[in-house]
């Protein structure tokens, strides 16, 4: 099997990265309403950032392109465990740490979680690609 240079593995290890990037400097700008919100915005940004890693798991570690079907069962299964992560870790979070605060946990996590978002939208997705842009002029 031939590897493409920008295959959609690689692009989701990259947005991973960019995540990861973003999950490492929200706290910093929490850290003007104490070390709590600093802590409470990692904590979420961490949440994010699990999540969409096991999605990535999920998605890209059985799955081989012979059956086109078997791509809707994986990304149907892996949001659902994605949306599990996500409440579990939150519940732990407000179950167990006395410390968090609401508003940087969510925000962290929001951040994190729509960090690639722009990237997607702004067609830099597409750069590079050797499939054709989802909107083309006719």
């Amino acid at each position: 099997m031939v590897a493409y240079p920008h295959s959609g593995r690689e692009k989701v290890e990259k947005l991973l990265v960019l995540q990861m990037l973003a999950a490492l400097t929200v706290p910093l700008f929490f850290l003007l309403g104490g070390s709590h919100s600093a802590l409470s915005a990692a904590l979420g940004a961490g949440i994010a950032l699990l999540a969409c890693a096991v999605q990535a798991i999920k998605i890209f570690g059985p799955y081989r392109a012979q059956n086109p079907d078997d791509l809707l069962g994986l990304m149907l299964f892996s949001e659902a465990a994605k949306m599990v992560t996500v409440g579990a870790l939150f519940a732990m979070s407000f179950h167990f740490l006395e410390w968090v605060r609401p508003v940087p946990i969510f925000c962290g996590f929001i951040i994190v979680y729509l960090t690639p978002l722009p990237t997607i939208v702004s067609g830099l997705w597409e750069r590079n690609n050797r499939a054709e842009p989802w909107l083309q002029k006719p």
